[in-house]
């Protein structure tokens, strides 16, 4: 998929934050009130690498707490993650800050942290709406997704610094 259309998760609001898993014991079988375990897990909506461009008000008051942006991204539209209060970080894995002007509502601006690839913090501080955040550099990104102990998923971008910077205006 290369396009999240427009309003496509609207209101969506378990996108992300902590869900409750119940799960039957180990022994497995049918399993009996006194047997169920209960596990919170937090989620982090990662849009997957490929996806260029994300439409207007796709993500619009969804239910998120942590966002990854992959560096395919090239185009998002207006208030694509408008109204999403709870956001606490956002990874923008793209090398190039993309403009949008109203993309986030003021509560993201005001309580998220934005991750970006070292070296590109000067791009992000000056492209709006990314300037509206505190910034910090990353390394690298792994995104670990854990149940009950074990690891059943990962994305990850091993190091930026090997991907060339492309060139911006600035």
């Amino acid at each position: 998929c290369r396009y999240i259309g427009d309003y496509a998760f609207y209101g969506c609001s378990y996108l992300g934050g902590e869900v409750e898993f119940y799960l039957p014991s180990e022994e497995g079988g049918e399993a009996s009130d006194g047997e169920i375990e209960s596990e919170k897990v937090r989620f982090q909506l990662i849009i997957n690498e490929g996806v260029e461009y994300i439409g207007s008000r796709a993500f619009y008051n969804a239910g998120i707490i942590d966002l990854v942006l992959p560096d395919s991204v090239t185009e998002l539209g207006i208030r694509a993650f408008y109204d999403c209060n709870n956001i606490e970080e956002i990874y923008s894995l793209s090398r190039k800050a993309i403009s949008c002007e109203n993309l986030f509502s003021n509560d993201a601006y005001n309580n998220a942290i934005l991750y970006v690839p070292e070296g590109r913090e000067p791009a992000y501080s000056k492209t709006s709406p990314w300037s509206n955040f505190y910034i910090k550099p990353i390394k690298s990104f792994t995104a670990t997704y854990m149940l009950n102990g074990n690891e059943y998923a990962k994305y990850s971008v091993e190091t930026f610094s090997e991907i060339p910077v492309p060139e911006t205006p600035f």
